[in-house]
């Protein structure tokens, strides 16, 4: 997720990984930045009795479950972003600031 060229393409419509629960929970805070408000997240390779914990990584940054499919063992789940309140800083693909730390700016 932290390919210069992802991120320059971000924010993203939708998002789709398919990979065990345990990666899928890493992720959420990735995707977060990547998916656009009102975008989906379609995510699946998860057994049922993970899906819960899925669901409350993605709910921690602003997703909600749209619906779930499949089969119980094997659930399909389409969460959506909400849209993010304020205002929001770009993403940087470098990940710092032009300014040192601890320097806040000037008023």
């Amino acid at each position: 997720m932290d390919h210069p060229l992802i991120r320059r393409r971000a924010p993203f419509d939708l998002i789709i990984a398919n990979i065990l629960a345990g990666p899928l929970i890493e992720l959420a805070p990735a995707l977060d930045v990547l998916i656009a408000d009102g975008g989906s997240v379609i995510l699946a390779g998860l057994l049922g009795r993970q899906q819960d914990a899925v669901v409350a990584a993605y709910r921690q940054h602003g997703f909600r479950l749209s619906s779930a499919s499949g089969s119980a063992d094997w659930p399909t789940l389409h969460l959506i972003r909400r849209a993010r309140r304020g205002h929001q800083r770009p993403v940087r693909t470098t990940g710092r600031t032009s300014q040192p730390p601890g320097d806040f700016g000037t008023w």
